[in-house]
């Protein structure tokens, strides 16, 4: 935690401050003090809304909220601008840029922040200075005056608690996350009024309903089936693809050469705006379907812009399928004279495939 030394407006750094404080602060407080003013009180914040990260799904190995959890988050950035005002600072229990561990904290506040225009900071150092950074608080002319929404490692939060004037917050059981509290400061004073309230009852207030924000109302906790869309008139018939599709040709036979023949001449003849379009078609999108195709697919196969995700989906599925029947290694593992121009993926198929 850093400390700043305030004298004609002017910041001091840490390492200075023991200076600053011997030739212009202990003046300073000296005034404050004749006048009856609390020295630390003047960047109190005017309220601290206190909440552990949304729910998450132990059983699933990952760092991140589950669904249920990311329903939550978006019904709190609803709720708290619409209810309990909207915050001038959002911070964040500190995460692990590299393996995304206690990353739950930042996923919850994000909805607030498209909601509200609030960046989010995290707090680094927060996992062994949670109540410094309480403390921190308090004092930072950053968050005088400011209604700051904290969202906090359960572990942590009596901690944290504790920094922010509060040391009666009691451990957080570990499948707890209706919890919900709001430190609310009187000017010039560092011990807040608490209250503690519940989230569902809070997501039962009428101001709490949408369409409160911008947010979506809802998000389905399950992705939508891979064969939604289709009764748009999109269907794969898999047996005339597999007709379609036939076996490769034997190793070493005139077909085969055949094959390698082709694979060699698109390769001599290949130009590199068609390259660019085979990385393009990767990314499956409308647009760059559009770019590569030279058309205008919503309009010219609207029924096939419709159902394209989904029906990719399908036709992956009956791919992957066919290409595990037959097992036979890609071209440029067999043939190593053949160079690739998409990204090299090491699975079984035949060369015209």
């Amino acid at each position: 935690m850093h400390l700043v030394a305030v004298t004609a407006n002017l910041a001091v750094p840490a390492n200075r401050a023991v200076t600053a404080c011997r030739r212009g602060i202990a003046p300073l407080a000296l005034a404050l003090a004749v006048l009856g003013v609390n020295p630390r009180a003047w960047a109190t914040p005017t309220e601290v809304i206190l909440l552990r990260h949304a729910d998450k799904d132990s059983q699933r190995g990952d760092y991140n909220l589950s669904p249920k959890g990311f329903e939550r988050a978006l019904r709190l950035g609803r709720m708290i601008p619409a209810c309990l005002g909207v915050p001038s600072q959002i911070r964040t229990f500190e995460l692990d840029p590299a393996s995304s561990k206690n990353a739950r904290s930042y996923q919850t506040a994000v909805p607030l922040a498209v909601a509200t225009g609030v960046n989010i900071g995290i707090v680094v150092g927060s996992r062994e200075g949670s109540a410094q950074f309480g403390e921190e608080v308090l004092r930072s002319k950053a968050f005088d005056g400011a209604r700051a929404v904290l969202v906090w490692e359960h572990r942590r939060l009596p901690d944290l608690a504790r920094g922010l004037g509060w040391p009666g917050m009691k451990p957080i059981d570990t499948n707890d996350y209706d919890q919900l509290v709001r430190l609310s400061y009187a000017p010039g004073s560092q011990k807040p009024k608490v209250e503690q309230l519940s989230q569902q009852e809070l997501f039962q207030r009428p101001c709490a309903q949408p369409p409160a924000t911008p947010l979506p109302a809802q998000v389905s906790a399950a992705e939508p089936s891979p064969t939604a869309g289709l009764a748009e008139g999109l269907q794969l018939n898999l047996s005339a693809l597999k007709a379609a599709t036939g076996l490769p040709p034997n190793p070493h036979s005139p077909a085969a050469e055949n094959d390698l023949a082709i694979l060699l001449w698109l390769q001599r003849h290949r130009t590199p705006d068609q390259i660019a379009k085979s990385w393009l078609l990767l990314d499956r999108n409308v647009v760059q379907f559009d770019r590569a195709l030279g058309i205008d697919m919503t309009r010219s196969t609207p029924t096939l812009v419709r159902g394209l995700t989904s029906f990719l989906k399908v036709v992956d599925g009956a791919k992957n399928m066919i290409k595990d029947s037959i097992r036979r290694p890609r071209p440029f593992v067999s043939h190593p004279e053949i160079r690739v121009c998409l990204p090299p993926e090491f699975t079984w198929s035949f060369p015209s495939g």
